[in-house]
Parts: C-alpha cells; structure tokens; sequence
C-alpha cells in the first residue's frame, strides 16, 4: 500500500512539473502575443504618405500619435484591450497649403499657404496666391481626437476579432463621408482607418506566424495576406513574406527579428471591415501596382510574444477612377510619367 501510494505521489507529481513546463517554456518560443488581464503598454504610431509625381510636393503627410493600452480581461484565450489616444501630431503639405496640428500645443496649429517653389508653375502659383489661411480648416480634422479610443478583440494567435466601442468621433473620421479632402480629411480617414486601427493592436502579420517555432524555425519564411491602403484610394490586398531572420537580445530580453518583402497585388476580396461604406464619399484613386521589395521589418519580444516594433515601406502607383483600363502599369525603373504613393508606417513600443 505504501509503495503504491508513493508511486501515486511521485507520478502526480512528475505530471505537474510536465505541465509546468509546457505552460512556462513552449509558448516563449512562439510568435503569438500573450496579454494578460490589466497589463498597461503605450506605443508610438508614425504614417508618412508622400505622393511622386513629375513635379514635386504634389501632396506630403506626416501623422504621429501615441496610443495607450489596458488589456481589460482575458476571457477563454480572448483578450478584449482598451485603445486611447494620448497625443496626435499631423501636418501635410501641397501645391497651395501647408498645415499642422498638435494637440499638446494648440497655440502652433495653423495653416497658411505654401510658398512658391522654383519649379512651381505660373498655373500653380496663381492656384498659391488664391489660397487665404484658414487655421481650422486643416485643424478641424483632428480637434477632439484625443482622449477618445476603441477596445479590440483579440484571440491567442493575434488575430483581431473585431473592433467594439469604437468612439463616435473616430468611427466619423474612421467612415464617416470625407467632407474636406484636401485639407487634412484624407490623412485622418487613413491614419484611423478601420484596418490600421487593427494594427495598432495586432497587426494582421501576426496571424500568419503563429506556428512558427523560433528554436526550429530560424531562417524560414512565411506568407501573409494582408491590406493595402494610401490617401484617396480604394485599399487592395497584398502578400508579405516574413523571414526568421535571427534571434538576438538587447537588455536581457529576446528579440525575433524579421524583415518582410512586399509581393504585388493579389486578386483577393478585401475584408468586409475594409469595404468603403455606402455613406461614405467614393475614393478618388484606385491602387495599379504596388512595388515588390524588402521593405520593412517586425520584431517580437520571445518574454511576452509583444511586437516591440513593426516598420513597412511600399510604393503604391495610382491613377484615377475610371482610368485603369486606359493605362498600362509602369515598370518600377520608370516612374517618370506615372503617380505613386510612398507609404511608410511605424509602430513602436515605447
């Protein structure tokens, strides 16, 4: 009797250090984000938008936004995180206009019209000296932005479920009609677009690296299908490939690193999340080609399966609604005659 229940002892406890083991160690060697009920983060969020055309300064945005996290709890490997802006910067630049806006310092937001270049055109500089100033114009876009927030859904693979109490004035720059598009309407519509909410939280990245194995995977690659967006455009689905490129470490903590390549447009539905709404004011542009390239970068904390950072770069050509078919794509090497976007996204842990 004595042996037996030893061996019962010994055999309960042998299970419970198994089981130990495969809670604490197996999930640090996976790229999945592991958030726990009342955990606090922030990070910064940086979208620059620069349109090439034969001239320059056709149209340049710059957004900065810090956001603030709480994962509020962690129901049946759901986590539902609480999404707030603390600060937002904006500014852009065009043709006629320069504008910015900052919510930590009112007193600089303004907009005045911009100043002749030497290659500005007489067309374009008499378009200049029509503009007049008008400080809320540009700044109406953005007033009342900060402090507000959405929560997210989010599953043990990283995949965002759904967005849920989403603030009225983000859903209203988010999909609401873009009443001033050339004044900053655009760039708010885009910086909080449905999809990039989302990837302030998650990015869509994560979903297709959840069975990667960090300790067998090294050097291996994976496909993402993911959105495409930029300023006036109807977004289009893409392909990222993410290679495990190194695991490193920086202050005792152990990073993934990997770089990503952009693939051209893929013939694949946007998700209806994505899907301009009816009220909303049809885009201008539609999305040709984007470039293929290495283009960006994520990397993953192994402690916790958090992004510490995500950087992308790609180059959209567009053209007019309605001109597609009259258009051939232009090879990369020569953009001479042909409008691009230059998009380039950054979210950091801070």
């Amino acid at each position: 009797m004595k042996k037996n229940a030893i061996y019962r002892h010994l055999s309960l406890f042998l299970l419970m250090l198994l089981i130990s083991a495969a809670a604490g160690c197996a999930p640090n060697n996976r790229l999945t984000p592991r958030f726990k009920s009342g955990q606090k983060f922030s990070r910064k969020i940086t979208l620059v938008c620069d349109m090439r055309m034969m001239f320059p300064g056709a149209d340049h945005q710059e957004n900065e936004m810090v956001l603030n996290y709480q994962v509020r709890d962690v129901r049946n490997g759901v986590a539902t995180v609480d999404v707030k802006i603390d600060s937002i910067k904006s500014s852009m630049r065009s043709l006629s206009v320069q504008a910015s806006f900052d919510s930590e310092n009112p007193q600089a937001n303004s907009d005045k019209s911009a100043p002749a270049s030497s290659k500005t055109s007489p067309a374009q500089l008499q378009k200049t000296k029509s503009k007049t100033s008008n400080p809320e114009r540009f700044c109406k876009n953005f007033v009342g932005l900060k402090g507000t927030g959405y929560s997210a859904r989010v599953d043990r693979n990283g995949k965002v479920l759904e967005l849920v109490d989403v603030n009225e004035r983000i859903q209203r720059a988010a999909t609401g009609s873009i009443v001033d598009g050339s004044w900053g309407g655009h760039q708010v519509a885009l910086l909080l677009s449905p999809n990039n909410l989302r990837d302030y939280v998650s990015p869509a990245s994560y979903q297709a690296l959840a069975d990667v194995d960090t300790e067998t995977d090294l050097g291996k690659s994976r496909l993402s299908t993911e959105i495409a967006e930029t300023p006036r455009a109807i977004p289009v689905m893409i392909q990222k490939k993410f290679t495990l490129k190194e695991i490193t470490s920086k202050n005792n903590e152990k990073l993934a690193i990997l770089p990503l390549e952009i693939y051209p447009v893929v013939d694949e539905p946007l998700p209806e999340f994505a899907r301009e709404p009816e009220k909303k004011r049809k885009p201008e542009m539609i999305i040709k080609r984007v470039d293929k390239g290495t283009m960006g970068k994520l990397v993953v904390s192994l402690s916790d399966g958090q992004l510490v950072s995500f950087e992308e770069k790609f180059f959209a050509e567009i053209t007019l609604v309605g001109m597609e078919k009259l258009t051939k794509p232009s090879s990369s090497d020569k953009k001479t005659n042909k409008t691009f976007y230059m998009v380039q996204k950054t979210i950091e842990r801070l």
